[in-house]
C-alpha cells in the first residue's frame, strides 16, 4: 500500500476517508484472508436487520450508505445484472488498496432473496477502467425460502409492507 497516495487522497477527499479507512484498510487488517467471505456474510446479516421492501428502497439505501448508484442492467427469470457506479465507486477504485464489494454483494443477495422468496446468491466484477462494478444475482427458483417473511422497511414510501 502506498501511504503517500493515501495521504494525497485524504487531502483531496477528506469526506470519504472514513469509509475508505473502515472498508479498505481496517476491515482487511482485522479479517485477513477471510475478508471477502466474511464481508459477504456481514452484508447478508445487515440485510436481515434492514429488510428493504423493494427495488427503489435498495437504490435509496445504496445512495444513503454511500455505496454508489445502483442501476438495473438486465433481468431474467433467475438472473439479475446490476451496475454500481458514481462518485463513491470512482473514489474507492482510485485508492491504493484492494477494493472489495463483497459486503454489497451479500446485502443484495439477502435483500433480493427476502423480496422474492427464493434462495439467491451474488457475485461481482470490478471494472476499474470503466469506474464501475457489475453485480450478478442468481436465484434458484426451485429453492423457495420457508421462513417467515420479515416486516419490510420502506425508504421510498410512507408505508412498509409485510
Amino acid at each position: 500500500m502506498n501511504w503517500q497516495s493515501i495521504q494525497e487522497r485524504l487531502q483531496q477527499q477528506p469526506e470519504n476517508f472514513q469509509d475508505y479507512l473502515d472498508r479498505d484498510i481496517l476491515l482487511p487488517l482485522l479479517l485477513g484472508d477471510d475478508t471477502a467471505d466474511l464481508s459477504y456474510w456481514l452484508g447478508k446479516a445487515l440485510a436481515r436487520k434492514l429488510p428493504l421492501a423493494d427495488w427503489d428502497d435498495l437504490v435509496a439505501f445504496f445512495k444513503t450508505a454511500n455505496w454508489g448508484d445502483l442501476t438495473l442492467i438486465n433481468q431474467k427469470k433467475d438472473a439479475v445484472e446490476l451496475r454500481l457506479q458514481g462518485d463513491a465507486i470512482t473514489s474507492r477504485l482510485a485508492l491504493p488498496a484492494v477494493v472489495d464489494f463483497s459486503l454489497e454483494a451479500g446485502f443484495l443477495a439477502q435483500s433480493w432473496e427476502q423480496q422474492i422468496g427464493f434462495l439467491t446468491e451474488a457475485s461481482f466484477d470490478v471494472g476499474k477502467r470503466q469506474q464501475r462494478v457489475s453485480l450478478h444475482l442468481r436465484t434458484d427458483l426451485k429453492d423457495a425460502i420457508e421462513r417467515e417473511r420479515p416486516h419490510f422497511i420502506s425508504l421510498t414510501s410512507t408505508t412498509a409492507t409485510e
